[in-house]
């Protein structure tokens, strides 16, 4: 037995993390992200691994990049969609998984993030900014050390930075030929894209309210067609929505959530259910009260899902410093199903 010892600095470098699991349409696989220091450049390295859903073999390594991540398989199960960045932006591209040089099908000024694939296989959406904007380094003259103007409240975000002129958006690509086409625009910030069954809408989330600049945190649902066109807001500007996704029937959107106002996630999130042709959003975890889909809620990514009938939905939540898994029926009932320490 090895003798053990204290923890020290350089042993940092020795730690491998994972994140971001997604399962193939088959089960069959899992594609997830590894991390690790990289003592001589500085920065931590990001690629993708493959291993079989029930253990049997042992995990490969699926790219090379040294800053691969959010790995998506297409409903058809033959391609894995994951960003990269090889070159000066994040950019998406596609591998297929009986083998192959990965491609790239996004062109994008700034970058891309938040894939998601059509049901169909043949589109997927994407959030990246867009607008007028010269890099610091690559200003000329008395530009290149002008003072940095600040006119809002909302002017800074850790994991973005400083805010600009620059506002992101929805866009969609094809898959076959990588056209790539802008589904909202405007003075926003729009991230999240969800697909409905149909193909034919999207949801996303926005604060589009007047005061939007001047505070964090406060978002509302919206959808808009898929082909673009107006986008209708579904939420009601009381709190804040994350991580919209539709049922399977198309019928409902379930988000992460509260209508707190500007007590936010003092108090708890929820698991909220709204009519996807509108109406108003009901929670499924008032009664539970627990923080509901994880912690925090609007980092962490997407921690429920949907069952197949569309009647309930498999969702994490927080209690007493441990976190469970609960089944949430459309009717309000929460039941647990797994928990432990």
């Amino acid at each position: 037995m090895p003798r053990k010892r204290p923890f020290t600095p350089d042993d940092f470098y020795l730690i491998t993390q994972v994140s971001d699991p997604n399962l193939s349409p088959d089960g069959k696989l899992v594609a997830y992200v590894q991390s690790s220091p990289d003592r001589d450049a500085d920065e931590t390295r990001f690629c993708i691994y493959i291993a079989p859903a029930d253990g049997s073999t042992p995990a490969r390594k699926f790219t090379e990049g040294k800053k691969d991540h959010s790995p998506r398989w297409s409903p058809d199960g033959a391609t894995l969609a994951f960003i990269s960045e090889r070159g000066d932006k994040n950019q998406l591209f596609l591998a297929p998984i009986a083998g192959g040089e990965a491609r790239q099908l996004t062109k994008s000024k700034w970058g891309v993030g938040q894939p998601a694939w059509s049901p169909d296989s043949s589109r997927i959406a994407y959030s990246a900014r867009t607008g007028n904007f010269t890099e610091p380094k690559e200003r000329k003259g008395a530009a290149k050390n002008a003072p940095r103007v600040l006119r809002n409240l909302r002017y800074k975000l850790d994991g973005v930075g400083f805010f600009d002129e620059r506002r992101l958006h929805i866009f969609t690509c094809e898959v076959t030929t990588g056209e790539a086409k802008q589904i909202t625009s405007g003075d926003y910030y729009d991230d999240q894209p969800s697909w409905s069954p149909s193909c034919k809408t999207i949801a996303f989330v926005s604060d589009r309210e007047r005061d939007r600049h001047r505070r964090q945190w406060r978002t509302d649902i919206w959808t808009v067609p898929a082909s673009g066109g107006k986008a209708k807001r579904l939420t009601r500007a009381l709190g804040s929505a994350a991580q919209p996704a539709f049922s399977p029937d198309g019928k409902t959107i379930a988000f992460v959530g509260h209508e707190n106002g500007d007590e936010g996630s003092a108090k708890n999130t929820h698991l909220m259910v709204i009519p996807a042709r509108g109406g108003a959003p009901r929670s499924l975890t008032a009664a539970l009260d627990r923080p509901a889909a994880g912690w925090p809620a609007f980092a962490s990514g997407r921690a429920f899902n949907w069952s197949r009938d569309s009647k309930s939905i498999l969702f994490l939540a927080g209690d007493r410093g441990t976190q469970a898994i609960y089944r949430g029926s459309l009717t309000g009932k929460c039941q647990r199903v797994l928990d432990g320490e």
